[in-house]
């Protein structure tokens, strides 16, 4: 497929997509602004639900603002994850969410109440950047077009020899914190939607990674 000068095989393309990886370990080394604006250039160029572009971007770069957000992050799914400590709790968690969930949950209640007395790290896990993207709270199509944003900047920061790896757990306690929302200067006609870690990853991995079969149906 070419646009422009510039050609993509579909060979190419599936290899780099297949490619990609989730880093958890950052060197310390800053990411330079100028490579983060050219990332948040292809951000503004996903594409949006009926091309209302109204998404935006937060940048957060200060390791001490980084760190608070840590322990707000930490305490606030913490609040959540503490009936998981009981039979009880996990019961009525089994009634509520399933499972499959519940068994998820679980892991997520062990690492939260190892992250409190461990501290900061846990969360960003040492990343020199992370990058927030909020839309409109009243367009229902906004948690999709944060998505979209955040997935081209991603693969662009691959390319650039950058690691990226989701931070839900941004998400989750935005979602559950007001606090957290005005700390981040969101209006309060927005949501965060998507965020992710950047920076440059400590290992480079020679293969790719094995993924679960899905099911496909074929209408």
């Amino acid at each position: 497929m070419a646009y422009g000068h510039i050609v993509i095989t579909p060979e190419a393309m599936r290899a780099f997509l297949l490619a990609r990886r989730s880093t958890r370990a950052f060197r310390e080394q800053p990411v330079p602004g100028e490579i983060i604006e050219q990332l948040i250039e292809v951000g503004t160029h996903a594409g949006t639900a009926s091309n209302a572009q109204t998404e935006n971007f937060i940048v957060i770069r200060d390791p001490i603002l980084l760190s608070e957000l840590d322990e707000m992050v930490i305490g606030t799914i913490w609040d959540k994850l503490k009936p998981l400590g009981s039979r009880i709790g996990r019961r009525l968690a089994r009634i509520r969410h399933g499972e499959e969930m519940v068994k998820q949950y679980v892991l997520y209640y062990e690492r939260f109440r190892a992250a409190r007395e461990k501290g900061e790290g846990v969360v960003f896990r040492h990343a020199p950047a992370v990058i927030a993207i909020h839309g409109l709270k009243a367009n229902r199509s906004a948690h999709e077009n944060c998505a979209i944003a955040a997935r081209n900047m991603e693969m662009l920061a691959q390319a650039m020899g950058l690691g990226t790896c989701w931070a839900g757990f941004l998400l989750i306690a935005a979602g559950l914190s007001h606090k957290i929302a005005r700390r981040l200067g969101v209006p309060d006609d927005r949501n965060v939607y998507s965020a992710f870690m950047l920076g440059y990853p400590t290992h480079d991995y020679p293969r790719t990674i094995p993924r679960r079969p899905r099911e496909v149906r074929w209408l």
